[in-house]
């Protein structure tokens, strides 16, 4: 899935210079904050389909291909240009949004460790940083 070279996001404000780019973008299609950044199409991935994974889904959606995992979500059908796919094809995506209760995001960064390459921007909705940031500085590629 992964065809574009993001390694112009070396920092961190950089991705979520696009991240909130799109967010501010999303009701409006016409908008295409990834296009001024030199990148035609992104594929975002999320694992984590609950109601904060579905609108995310939703809000991407608008700016690229979208591809869902969730253990829990057995319905192949999501529509639109939102793929529900295997935890190995989520993790082959530019940005990888983890959207899971945060008492799962340990065994998530583990499970995907050895699959996620390091250019894919991996980022968590936790409402607390601390705890999320410290697994994925553990368990994930830099």
């Amino acid at each position: 899935m992964k065809s574009r070279d993001l390694s112009k996001f070396t920092s961190s404000t950089s991705a979520m210079f696009l991240i909130m780019s799109i967010m501010l973008a999303s009701k409006d299609s016409s908008i295409r904050p990834s296009a001024s950044l030199g990148i035609n199409h992104m594929h975002f991935g999320i694992i984590g389909y609950g109601r904060f994974g579905r609108l995310w889904a939703d809000i991407l959606s608008v700016q690229g291909e979208v591809f869902v995992y969730d253990k829990n979500v057995k319905d192949k059908h999501v529509g639109g240009s939102i793929n529900l796919v295997t935890l190995e094809e989520v993790v082959d995506t530019d940005i990888l949004f983890l959207l899971v209760p945060i008492s799962e995001i340990e065994n998530v960064c583990k499970e995907i460790s050895p699959m996620v390459s390091p250019g894919t921007i991996v980022v968590d909705a936790a409402s607390v940083k601390v705890h999320p940031v410290k697994v994925m500085q553990e368990f994930l590629p830099s």
